[in-house]
């Protein structure tokens, strides 16, 4: 953090840099996620008319030459939360079913116990799940198929002159599908063809109000949100990972940490778990110790913190938790 005054007026700047050993793959995860490169961030504030506003053309991420793309505090401000929420997981001890299985499937934004990947389903069990995603697209304002190349949609967004703004459903070729959102439909989708061979069409559903608004991208992610939820409630096998609560596949963030055997464990008896286990507390550099301490000190201050010491004691004591 800079803050620096001069002539009655004040400005304060904060530079949040991605750390040097956070690892690749994670970044373009979240990048992925956003739609949006992941860089180190600044948000820049200055003191007017007696009240801190934000400078709007100095908010965002830094270039490589010290210039910033602003994007917007909003967009900042989601990058840190899914980036927080994918590095320190709660897991949530729910239905191991499939959706399509009746699994109660909650929202959730946080991430859960993922369901072990699946044998190549029959050819009806495919066709059902096909039908599943016509029917509750067709509720939700999704139009007909289209082939699965960046040409096509262009094509199709063009004919109907409804822009490139809006919302997709990646149908693949065993029934599942994906929920997302992007600001450049034949682009996302470019993306999306480098990550998944499995791709058999796709159905957009443009959004025109978002391309007026200019807060347009934090208004595709709050529908987009949404249909994910409806998505899990409707019975979709959805391969998204933010706002699900029963991920597909393998939770490959915390496995790398803890193995599947010792998360087993911990949710069959955490308080047991927690008694025998006799991993050596980690180390930490003194300066960091010292931050922490500071804040725990502040915590103590609050009026309530015994009562927040309990709950948190009792939860992570829980079964099931």
């Amino acid at each position: 953090m800079d803050v620096a005054s001069h002539g009655g007026s004040a400005r304060i700047e904060m530079s949040t840099r991605i750390p040097s050993d956070l690892s690749g793959g994670f970044l373009q995860y979240v990048g992925e996620v956003l739609d949006i490169d992941i860089r180190d961030m600044r948000m820049h504030w200055m003191f007017r008319d007696n009240r801190w506003q934000l400078d709007t053309a100095q908010t965002g991420f830094v270039s490589s030459d010290g210039t910033v793309d602003a994007v917007g505090l909003d967009t900042l401000r989601e990058v840190m939360e899914i980036a927080a929420a994918n590095c320190a997981g709660v897991l949530a001890d729910i239905s191991k079913q499939w959706h399509s299985g009746g699994a109660a499937t909650p929202p959730s934004a946080l991430p859960a116990v993922p369901l072990a990947p699946e044998p190549p389903p029959d050819p009806e069990v495919i066709a059902a799940r096909a039908h599943r995603i016509e029917v509750w697209a067709a509720e939700n304002g999704f139009g007909a198929p289209v082939e699965p190349t960046p040409v096509a949609v262009i094509r199709h967004l063009d004919q109907a002159g409804v822009g490139r703004v809006g919302y997709y459903i990646l149908e693949f070729t065993d029934g599942q599908c994906y929920i997302g959102e992007s600001i450049d439909l034949p682009g996302r989708l470019k993306q999306h063809r480098g990550r998944y061979q499995d791709i058999h069409r796709i159905r957009v559903r443009p959004d025109t109000e978002a391309t007026r608004s200019q807060q347009g991208k934090r208004h595709l992610r709050l529908r987009e949100r949404s249909l994910i939820h409806g998505a899990q409630h409707a019975g979709l096998l959805a391969r998204n990972i933010n706002e699900m609560a029963t991920m597909i596949g393998a939770s490959k963030h915390l496995d790398q940490l803890i193995s599947p055997e010792e998360q087993r464990s911990w949710l069959d008896a955490p308080d047991v778990a927690n008694t025998n286990d006799t991993t050596t507390r980690p180390s930490f550099p003194a300066e960091r110790l010292a931050r922490t301490a500071a804040n725990y000190r502040h915590f103590r201050t609050r009026s309530d913190a015994d009562q927040i010491t309990r709950i948190v004691g009792d939860y992570l004591r829980a079964p099931g938790k």
